[in-house]
This record gives structure tokens, C-alpha cells and sequence, in this order.
């Protein structure tokens, strides 16, 4: 009976219509097709999962998530810097603001050494800059600092708490180049980088708001540390949904060549001897200073810093040299 096959079909049939096309596009994952960095269609699948996929290219060495659907970026709740942030570190981040800017004066006093002779741009845009570590020590060492970030809490903060100018944006968003100062001598991005979806886009953006000469520094997970090469199945798992790349310090130089950078130092940072293998987790044991003085040797550590001039598009073999750890 064909007209009740239509009667049934239709009484089945969802009350709103829906757009096929755009259902289809939901179920093609992100960074599936193409590496964010250099355009690879291709890429090696170290992990795979139900809710997502990673993928190494083998032109430039970056892993990209592939995945149906990202969480909502977190860092736009003020819960993410107070209550998250507490549980993991015993503290708010707020409160933990003068040890973040212990190292960020390290930091900065590295891109103080890197910058050239006689540079006279002084002005440094932290992008991602929370409630205010980074641009509270520059601004003490004589920088004129701007801050950015996605979180209105945290910008209102830095303005009305610090005195420092910042304000709310997305640095991947597409056709925000005027919200941006240009000639800059910094642009820092303090484990920010791996959020960005566009990753091409937000390296090219960099590279035309700075001066040349002018200084990219950034912080992010790393591949080559104790718990990647542990299990990397875990580390993967492990890693949020909303980091959408995995560096790799060895890598870093040729990928950051494509948009114009030459690596001048990369630090190795997070240090833990406790996740090897037999290893108690006492400072005070022979065999954690031990394997602390491996990781340090082999740069091991789970994150790193990354510093690099920008040149403009040029040719030429990357310069790997200055690796060092902390």
C-alpha cells in the first residue's frame, strides 16, 4: 500500500526539516583533511579514539587532532582560573600570580637577550594573557605591554586591577587584523598556541605585527618528553580536546621557517623524574636526581619554550641550535 508507506514515513520523519549537506559536513572531522602547518594531506595516525583522531604529518612533524567536535573553549568561564585551576595547583591563579611572574621574568629576559642591537620598539602583546602575569612584569621592566584574551573577566581584570591595556579577542578569529598593535618587538603566547584551531593563520598574523627582528615566544606541551614516549596512547587521551596541535621541540624550526621565523632558543621545561619507570617521587632520592639530571641532559621534559626572530619569508636550512633545558 503505498500511500500508508508514506503516511507511516512521514509520521516518522523528524517535525522539523534538517539540511543533509550540512550533516554530512558535521561528520568530516577537523584537520582531517590537511596539516595546519604546512598543508600535508596526508598524516600517520598515532592514536585513535571515539571522539577523536591524532595525526602526524610527515612533511613537517606537527600532530593535529582530528576531531567531530571540540568542547567549548574553557577559558571563557571564570570557573577555569579559580575553582579548575585550585583543584590542580592548590591555589587560584590569581593568587598564584608571583610565582607565574617569576617566570615570566625569566622569560622575558630571554627575549631581552634575543632582540637586536639597537632595537627601539619596546611594546610587547601577550596573547592569551589571563589575568595579567606576563604583561604586570613586563610593564615593571620598563615594556609597554598589551594584553589579550577571549576571557572578558580576565581582561577586565588586567584594566581595572593592573592599569594595563587589554582587551577581548580571538587572535585566530578570521579578518581581526586591525583589532591588533603592529611593530611590535614581542608577541608571547604562554600555552595558548595549541588551543588555535587555524594554526596557519595565527602564525601569519604574528609574523605581520612584528617588526623585523621582533620576537615570537611561546610555551606548549611537548612530544619528545617522559610521557609522550611512556605511553602515548595516555599522553594522547590525556591531552584536552581543545588543544588542537602537539609539538614537538625537534620539529619546531621548520614548521616556524614556513611563516617567516628562525629559531634562536628552545628551553625544555616540566621536568618529572617521578614518571619514569621506578622512580619515587622524593626530591630528596638519589635516583629521582638522577634521572632529573638525564631529563635535563636528554630534554625530556614535558613542555618547552620556544623563541624565534621573525626574518620575513626566506630560504635556508632552520637553525636548531640553542636547545637547552630547565
Amino acid at each position: 500500500d503505498p500511500g500508508r508507506l508514506v503516511r507511516r514515513t512521514q509520521a516518522a520523519a523528524p517535525a522539523e526539516r534538517s539540511d543533509l549537506g550540512a550533516r554530512l559536513a558535521a561528520l568530516t572531522p577537523r584537520h582531517a583533511g590537511a596539516c595546519p602547518a604546512c598543508g600535508e594531506r596526508t598524516g600517520r595516525a598515532l592514536y585513535r579514539a571515539e571522539r577523536k583522531t591524532y595525526l602526524e604529518c610527515p612533511s613537517c612533524g606537527l600532530v593535529r587532532m582530528a576531531c567531530f567536535s571540540a568542547r567549548p573553549d574553557p577559558y571563557t568561564d571564570k570557573s577555569y582560573f579559580f575553582e579548575e585551576y585550585k583543584a590542580q595547583y592548590g591555589k587560584t591563579y590569581i593568587e598564584d600570580i608571583p610565582s607565574i611572574r617569576r617566570s615570566m621574568a625569566r622569560r622575558l629576559g630571554i627575549i631581552e637577550s634575543l632582540l637586536p642591537a639597537g632595537f627601539n620598539a619596546e611594546s610587547v602583546l601577550d596573547v592569551g594573557c589571563a589575568y595579567g602575569a606576563c604583561v604586570a612584569e613586563a610593564q615593571a621592566r620598563g615594556w609597554n605591554a598589551i594584553g589579550t584574551d577571549v576571557s572578558a573577566e580576565a581582561v577586565a581584570y588586567v584594566k581595572e586591577n593592573l592599569g594595563i591595556p587589554a582587551f577581548v579577542g580571538d587572535f585566530s578569529a578570521p579578518g581581526s587584523e586591525g583589532m591588533y598593535p603592529r611593530k611590535l618587538a614581542a608577541l608571547t603566547m604562554w600555552y595558548v598556541i595549541e588551543h588555535f584551531d587555524g594554526l596557519g593563520r595565527v602564525l601569519r598574523r604574528a609574523g605581520s605585527l612584528l617588526e623585523p627582528g621582533g620576537i615570537l615566544a611561546f610555551s606548549t606541551p611537548s612530544m619528545a618528553g617522559v610521557s609522550a614516549r611512556r605511553n602515548i596512547a595516555d599522553f594522547l587521551e590525556k591531552s584536552p580536546d581543545d588543544h588542537f596541535t602537539v609539538w614537538d621541540p625537534a620539529a619546531a624550526p621548520a614548521i616556524l621557517k614556513r611563516f617567516g621565523f628562525k629559531v634562536q632558543r628552545i628551553v625544555v621545561t616540566g621536568h618529572h623524574p617521578e614518571r619514569y619507570r621506578g622512580i619515587p617521587d622524593d626530591p630528596r632520592s638519589i635516583r629521582y636526581r638522577t634521572m632529573m639530571a638525564v631529563s635535563h641532559v636528554l630534554g625530556r621534559g614535558d613542555t618547552f619554550e620556544c623563541y624565534a626572530v621573525y626574518e620575513g619569508r626566506k630560504t635556508g636550512t632552520p637553525d636548531t641550535s640553542g636547545l637547552e633545558t630547565a
